[in-house]
């Protein structure tokens, strides 16, 4: 069951019964009819549990308006989950009341329902009515588990063509780790532009996510299976750490833009009232469970992490260093915060499942770079920039007795396989936790030459290729892990080819990846 505070049937959230109503002076139109079709975002699902699931739409008639083409009123919204994709045997049902104080989104926590069992989904309002999606709930003790892993979908590099191929991929749902939108504009020689100017209101950030909604594979997505979803920098500003960003502004100014980030990633994601944010703070750190087989602890590594260390004014916040950044090993010094760290310490300690996953978006590979000179240096935006707080997760992490370990990432734009060492300044001593990381979608990776050339500093790393965009697809049983990473040429619109470019498994009590 997911780990989350939840009402006994069914909960309307966000643009819901009770929740946007209070401070809302929009008016209830109890039977409006459209102007235009209002259901081309699509519709999405989310957070599922052995019982039920969040499905989500947007009311948006004109979509890249900054209101989605909505009146300033309060509009009902019905809604209805049936066991088969003809909705003729409809389970559960309700009506909740879409508010312009949230972009007309809605989300609906429906519960009651069987556990391990595919489910269909739609809305209406105004007479028309919503496509119909698909959703699952888990089941009580799966003996499989089959998911994607995705990041870094910059709109403006690239076509999202890697989702198209996932629908044939026989998942359970699909997990993505952040950089969900990209807040920057108009750079020179790209695919394509976003629309406007770079991300800073709410109204730019809807814009963004409605440009990115407009695609047919990510609506396709959606639409097909539920996702778990948690954000990394892009979706409010690059690099930002805490109140801390990319251009110094004042904490105050940006609590502001963080807030405006944070309101319209919810609207936009299958989320639940959990996660509902308010002002600047958003609950995304939660835990998942998937009965005896494995359980997945959801980090959030951006709202309560210290600021990059030595930082210099006007210059990126996440830069390489050199040894003389003696802020980067203060101890106290955190990427989580102190209370993250402690609800992840309980939760690796109380935990009896076969698999143990942490789920975050930066790699924690313990990665040795160096310098044009070959002097050491470590970039700060990464777990390298907090090696204390590294220390104290891993240390944990192998005293509590979790069972067979696996961090999986994204945000690096690459495909890594590590065996986490025991011992980080003996990078060839006994693994203590295996590590997957997904490239991006559309984001080009790192030098793939230059890092190719630290792999003999390196030997925890078992595969690498930072030339390729894509996903990985994880399927978990008892007897073994299994990564397949598949490449995905994003400058290929409606691109009919994938390639698998490798394979890695880990047995229960051996965390060292090998090829499959």
């Amino acid at each position: 069951m997911i780990q989350t505070t939840r009402r006994k049937f069914v909960t309307a959230i966000g643009a819901g019964l009770g929740l946007g109503l209070a401070g809302c002076k929009a008016t209830l139109i109890p039977a409006p009819r459209s102007a235009d079709y209002p259901f081309k975002l699509g519709v999405a699902s989310g957070e599922p549990d052995t019982s039920g699931f969040v499905i989500w739409t947007k009311l948006a008639p004109e979509p890249l308006k900054g209101d989605g083409g909505m009146a300033d009123q309060v509009v009902p919204v019905n809604w209805a989950v049936a066991t088969d994709r003809r909705m003729s045997n409809t389970v559960r049902s309700g009506q909740v009341l879409a508010t312009p104080d949230w972009g007309h989104s809605v989300h609906v926590e429906v519960s009651g329902l069987r556990p391990g069992k595919t489910y269909w989904y739609r809305f209406e309002s105004g007479g028309e009515t919503s496509p119909v999606g698909r959703t699952i709930t888990f089941p009580e003790d799966p003996s499989r588990l089959r998911f994607a892993v995705a990041s870094c979908q910059n709109y403006e590099v690239g076509y999202f063509g890697a989702y198209e191929h996932m629908l044939g991929d026989n998942l359970d749902f699909i997990l993505f780790l952040g950089d969900y939108i990209y807040e920057t504009v108009n750079r020179k020689g790209h695919l394509r532009l976003h629309k406007g100017v770079e991300s800073e209101t709410l109204e730019q950030y809807r814009q963004r996510y409605t440009q990115y909604r407009l695609e047919t594979d990510l609506q396709n997505a959606h639409a097909a299976m539920p996702w778990l979803v948690t954000l990394d920098d892009h979706e409010v500003d690059n690099d930002f750490a805490g109140l801390n960003n990319y251009g110094d502004v004042d904490k105050v100014e940006f609590a502001q833009r963080r807030a405006a980030a944070f309101q319209a990633y919810y609207e936009f994601m299958p989320l639940r009232s959990a996660q509902r944010p308010v002002g600047s703070d958003m609950q995304l750190y939660r835990s998942f469970e998937f009965g005896s087989l494995a359980s997945m602890s959801m980090t959030d590594m951006r709202q309560f992490r210290d600021n990059q260390a030595c930082r210099e004014p006007g210059k990126k916040p996440g830069r390489a260093v050199g040894a003389d950044c003696t802020e980067r090993l203060d101890e106290d010094r955190s990427m989580l915060g102190a209370v993250q760290e402690q609800w992840l310490d309980t939760r690796m300690a109380n935990s009896s499942a076969h698999w143990t996953i942490i789920a975050q978006q930066q790699h924690i590979n313990p990665w040795v770079q160096t310098g044009d000179a070959g002097e050491p240096n470590w970039w700060t935006d990464d777990w390298n920039g907090y090696p204390a707080a590294r220390e104290r997760l891993l240390n944990s992490l192998a005293s509590s007795g979790a069972k067979n370990p696996v961090f999986l990432a994204g945000d690096i734009h690459s495909f890594w396989a590590t065996a986490l060492p025991g011992d980080r300044s003996n990078r060839a001593s006994t693994p203590i936790a295996t590590e997957f990381v997904t490239s991006g979608i559309t984001s080009a990776g790192p030098p793939h030459d230059y890092f190719m050339s630290l792999m003999p500093k390196n030997p925890q790393v078992r595969y690498f290729d930072s030339r390729l965009a894509g996903y990985i697809v994880c399927d978990v049983n008892r007897k073994r892990w299994r990564t397949d990473y598949y490449a995905v040429d994003p400058d290929v619109p409606n691109n009919p080819e994938r390639a698998l470019v490798a394979s890695y498994v880990v047995e229960p009590g051996n965390p060292d990846p090998r090829p499959a």
